[in-house]
């Protein structure tokens, strides 16, 4: 039994050493420049958790790449149940010489505690290391545009639900609603997966911010985001 534990646990660190990194892009809808990107990784089968070690690949992979563009990094459940999980990642970037605020950690909606009192310290927690946090799935859940003002975030994430009708009068009327509260409370508003390019040009009407996944972009390799930035620069 022993030795199936051994072999176990060289198997996990085998999986753990690279991981299969994904890195999606964020625009601004005003110039379509890129101005961020969200990194992911493709699950390693174990149930370890790797938001850290995700972090501190990117990184060490291209430091060069994230010195002036924000990283972005979605967490689950069990990351926000970490308490150690912001100093390991404010570790992560101090290591780089990279300022905290350079990557925006972000929370889905639904994943947030009910109890909201319980919800700002789990997020307060992050943003007390100089994290940038940003709430997404924001219109398909509980909570309605006054609960933005009780969130310790800077930046949200409008669900792919209601960015798909953001041609219709009603989710248009949300969204635009939703626009000038952040705006009035200093938040950036995102729109995730939107589907074409006539969703993108409602959203900029609309006063969105910036926009991610969908017909932006499909997540990218390492050598294929530093291309899209390399194009970027050059403009």
């Amino acid at each position: 039994m022993s030795q199936i534990c051994r072999t176990r646990a060289a198997r996990r660190t085998t999986e753990l050493a690279r991981l299969d990194l994904r890195y999606l892009p964020v625009i601004d809808l005003v110039d379509g420049q890129v101005v961020g990107t969200d990194v992911m990784a493709h699950t390693c089968g174990t149930g370890c958790p790797i938001t850290a070690p995700v972090v501190a690949q990117a990184l060490g992979d291209a430091p060069e790449l994230f010195e002036s563009l924000p990283l972005g990094l979605p967490l689950g459940p069990c990351d926000l149940a970490d308490p150690r999980l912001p100093g390991k990642l404010a570790a992560s970037l101090d290591r780089h010489l990279l300022p905290a605020a350079m990557l925006t950690v972000v929370v889905d909606e639904a994943d947030l505690p009910h109890d909201a009192f319980a919800g700002n310290i789990t997020l307060s927690r992050l943003r007390a290391v100089g994290l940038r946090v940003a709430v997404s799935g924001f219109g398909a859940h509980r909570h309605g545009c006054a609960h933005l003002v009780e969130l310790p975030i800077d930046e949200v994430r409008l669900h792919p639900d209601l960015v798909a009708a953001a041609r219709e009068e009603e989710a248009a009327a949300l969204i635009r609603s939703t626009v000038h509260l952040a705006r009035a409370i200093g938040l950036t508003t995102c729109a995730e997966s939107p589907a074409d390019g006539r969703v993108l040009d409602a959203l900029a009407e609309l006063g969105v911010d910036r926009a991610t996944g969908g017909v932006v972009s499909v997540p990218l390799s390492l050598d294929e985001a530093a291309a899209v930035l390399a194009v970027r620069s050059a403009r």
